[in-house]
């Protein structure tokens, strides 16, 4: 099951894209911790995407796809300079709350990550394995 939109690129559309998300999670029948660790991992990829990239009036496409085996949820982004958010780097959690630990978080929240870049176009994406998975 696939299911895409796109959403402007500013925080007051955090309400339509968790709107969005509810109604994919029992379409695509997901387990209740499985839904968590995507809607929180969403909602700190389109805050990353809103507060690091040009404030314009592009927008950002998120791609939620559901299979047998896995989970896998897409962000793209146009416009935008290459940043490899899945890099793996430490994360000092002594540091200051306001430095929100956002991209370590959604390194641990997902089982795998992919970054691609090309001709202004950022996609990141995160694999949650879900063979084990029971509704």
């Amino acid at each position: 099951m696939k299911k895409e939109q796109s959403f402007r690129k500013d925080l007051g559309a955090l309400e339509e894209i968790f709107d969005f998300l509810e109604q994919f999670i029992p379409e695509a029948h997901l387990a209740e911790h499985l839904a968590l660790r995507m809607q929180v991992a969403v909602e700190e990829l389109f805050i990353n995407a809103v507060k690091y990239t040009p404030q314009d009036d592009r927008t950002v496409k998120l791609r939620l796809e559901k299979t047998v085996e896995c989970l896998t949820v897409s962000l793209q982004e146009s416009g935008v300079m290459r940043f490899d958010s899945t890099r793996r780097e430490e994360y000092d959690i002594r540091e200051k709350l306001e430095n929100r630990p956002g991209l370590h978080l959604v390194k641990q929240l997902g089982d795998r990550t992919h970054y691609h870049f090309a001709y202004g176009k950022s996609r990141i994406q995160l694999i949650f394995l879900t063979k084990n998975d029971h509704v």
